[in-house]
């Protein structure tokens, strides 16, 4: 049965193996073949030709040109397009779509969390760096690191690709606002479960940092791995020195967790209480009101 043998290969619930080969399904009938693909390429790099050509430009502002090929970038409805694929078959497409909304698409029906890379990732490597979308990751990769991503944001879990983390040293490395710093958490708890060894990088926590951080570069909310590299201009040494002055993660201890849901039930009853309150005020004045026309 194909069904149990998916869920047994990749480590996943029965239900999350129909899921997945609904998607491959669907990839195989809706996205291009690899040889297709390998068209969209050429067609890119013709592009690449013309250094006034927009797509060079934008590649050119990135700092990413010389990683066309190893990331398999092709153009795709006139926009530079990163495939993900699985054993020969693109499961994603995500088009960059600079000045437009939104700034990326990503193919239907895709599921989330399913992992990204380029031809230099190594998994063999004892380390991976999780970056947020496909441009930092392409960002980390140009500097040496061995980068992946996971589709769907910061909210999303590898939840079908869990042997790229096992047992490694995993840097997560989102974006400098709310929803990347609690990502990043949110992901380690996750992960902690295959790996001990964590470190979430772009945190605003100066307390959990020893030295320079993502805050005092990338400072600006909603700055990313891309700004710190092109924009303030770092390069591999100084990433190297985030990672290496970032503590370990330490997952929430279990009496902490138990203190947190005992004050959200009681933030719940005191608000269900408040409810109860406003709703008999209410309901008194309506009576209140309506005993004085009577009256009148």
């Amino acid at each position: 049965d194909e069904k149990w043998f998916t869920a047994s290969y990749l480590n996943i619930s029965t239900r999350e193996a129909e899921r997945w080969l609904e998607m491959l399904e669907n990839a195989r009938r809706f996205y291009p073949s690899k040889e297709q693909w390998e068209q969209k390429q050429k067609t890119l790099k013709e592009e690449l030709k013309d250094p006034e050509n927009k797509h060079y430009k934008y590649l050119q502002n990135l700092d990413l040109l010389d990683l066309v090929d190893d990331a398999r970038l092709g153009l795709y409805n006139d926009h530079i397009t990163i495939p993900y694929f699985f054993k020969g078959q693109i499961i994603n497409i995500t088009q960059f779509c600079p000045g437009e909304t939104p700034k990326y698409r990503t193919s239907k029906g895709a599921l989330a969390g399913i992992v990204g890379t380029t031809k230099r990732f190594n998994p063999n490597l004892d380390y991976v760096v999780i970056a947020a979308g496909e441009k930092d990751m392409l960002s980390l990769t140009r500097k040496g690191f061995n980068t992946v991503t996971l589709l769907g944001g910061e909210k999303a879990k590898p939840i079908f690709n869990k042997k790229f983390f096992k047992d490694k040293k995993v840097y997560i490395a989102y974006d400098n606002d709310a929803s990347g710093k609690i990502g990043g958490y949110d992901l380690a708890e996750w992960l902690y479960r295959y790996t001990t060894q964590i470190k979430v990088l772009n945190l605003g926590n100066r307390d959990n940092l020893l030295d320079e951080d993502f805050i005092k570069v990338a400072k600006e909310e909603k700055e990313d791995v891309t700004d710190y590299f092109v924009k303030y201009n770092r390069n591999d040494v100084d990433f190297w020195n985030l990672i290496d002055n970032t503590n370990w993660f330490i997952p929430t201890p279990k009496e902490d967790e138990n203190s947190l849901q005992a004050i959200y039930k009681i933030k719940d009853q005191i608000e269900l209480l408040i409810k109860e309150i406003r709703e008999k005020d209410s309901t008194e004045k309506k009576v209140k009101n309506a005993n004085k026309e009577t009256s009148n």
